[in-house]
């Protein structure tokens, strides 16, 4: 069986939806023909969960800016007025912190795990025997992780494969400290393209934006959407969905401008002129203080219920017992979050508060699988709520079954042995 090196941050026993994607690759390989060898950090559980694997996981450390702070205060302790040394123990700061932040955002360049992803790379090309190994795959974020697959690519001239799950350069999300950070973060993302194979991206916005940039190497870029997993889909018999109210829910977590904001203002609009609907909207995982605040000042505590931080599986009965799942994919218009597939492989119609002609539209209307309300209109948000709820429009969930998992492997494994694929062009 071919060997393909894999440098994943995170990976699993992390859970997120950051982890999805390349742990159901890891999990269909196989049947492919190709045996997963991973490169991933060394957490907490690791362990165990590696001891309970069929296939091999290297880890690495994690070097991070609180460690390195501790290590900087420890060489060089600062003295203070009574002429005593500092502790660095008592001085460095926890992970979070605003001291630790600083190094992460001014010295840690493209991310906090860039000096995992150097040591990975050593780590690997020390231990993996490379005459075994076919090629590499690196997967990001973290963009450290692309880092370190190009460096052992450089180390010993396997082909390498990229993987981006969301944009580098161009990204809403990641704001650069100064010119210079922004200019050594292109320089960074150049350098793993350039010695790519292949770069696969999720959405065809995100491929269109590396051809646009790169148009030298535009033939490199290819796409294989996200997708979900068969085996993850709960039995929807064995829950409760005979219920009276209409229920909307969302599963996982808010920050920046992916937030509930509009949405709650919607809802606020939608109970003044029907104070009488029958609607429970479920928010299980993150919810801040201020939306709960919120709920509470406008009246709208006997419609929103918090459910707070669930298990995996707990998360998809949620998704199971309701009528609508509610999407908030944040800014840009090729923003298209995994949350959208694992949403699709339940069948229930998907309100989405995002972008009218963006990726996540063109997705809904190629699977017949919901709708997009305008993120910035609470008007528009609550006529789409009322029209779900009166269930005036229906949907046919079509085209659903090429985004399985298993599927996607067999794609990516057809890249890596040099196969034409049929993209998508959704």
């Amino acid at each position: 069986m071919k060997k393909l090196l894999i440098f994943a941050n995170p990976f699993l026993p992390s859970a997120g939806i950051g982890t999805k994607r390349i742990s159901k690759f890891v999990k269909y390989l196989p049947a492919n023909g190709w045996e997963p060898i991973v490169v991933a950090p060394k957490i907490k559980q690791a362990d165990e969960f590696d001891q309970n694997q069929d296939y091999t996981i290297h880890r690495v450390p994690l070097i991070g800016p609180a460690l390195v702070y501790d290590l900087a205060r420890k060489l060089f302790p600062r003295k203070r007025g009574t002429g005593k040394v500092s502790s660095a123990n008592n001085n460095s700061p926890k992970q979070g912190s605003p001291r630790s932040k600083v190094f992460n955002d001014w010295l840690f360049i493209p991310d906090q795990y860039i000096l995992w992803g150097i040591f990975a790379a050593f780590k690997a090309a020390k231990s993996v025997n490379k005459d075994e190994v076919e090629a590499c795959f690196a997967t990001g974020p973290s963009f450290s992780s692309l880092i370190a697959g190009t460096l052992y690519s450089k180390f010993t001239g396997k082909k390498l494969y990229l993987d981006f799950r969301d944009p580098w350069i161009g990204n809403e999300f990641i704001h650069h400290k100064t010119k210079l950070h922004y200019k050594i973060n292109a320089m960074l993302e150049k350098f793993v393209v350039k010695q790519a194979e292949k770069v696969i991206s999720v959405a065809p916005a995100l491929q269109e934006q590396f051809q646009n940039r790169y148009p030298q190497y535009a033939e490199k870029f290819i796409v294989i959407n996200n997708g979900y997993d068969p085996d993850d889909i709960p039995e929807i018999n064995s829950f409760n969905t005979n219920k009276e109210e209409f229920t909307i829910t969302h599963t996982g977590t808010f920050y920046g401008e992916k937030n509930p904001g509009t949405f709650l203002q919607a809802l606020h609009l939608l109970k003044i002129e029907n104070p009488d609907l029958l609607l429970k909207v479920k928010f299980v995982g993150g919810f801040d203080d201020s939306y709960k605040e919120y709920v509470e000042n406008h009246n709208l505590a006997e419609w929103v219920e918090h459910v707070g931080f669930v298990p995996y599986l707990e998360s998809m009965r949620h998704q199971a017992e309701s009528d609508t799942l509610l999407l908030i994919p944040g800014p840009g218009l090729g923003t298209v979050t995994g949350k959208f597939y694992e949403y699709l492989s339940m069948k229930k119609p998907i309100l989405t508060i995002g972008l009218k002609n963006s990726n996540l539209e063109r997705l809904l209307d190629y699977t017949d699988s919901g709708i997009v309300a305008e993120a910035h209109s609470p008007q528009e948000i609550k006529q789409v709520i009322l029209d779900l709820v009166s269930r005036s429009k229906s949907f046919s969930f079509e085209n659903i079954e090429q985004f399985r998992f298993d599927l996607l492997a067999e794609q990516l494994i057809k890249v890596i042995e040099n196969q034409k694929i049929q993209e998508r062009q959704v």
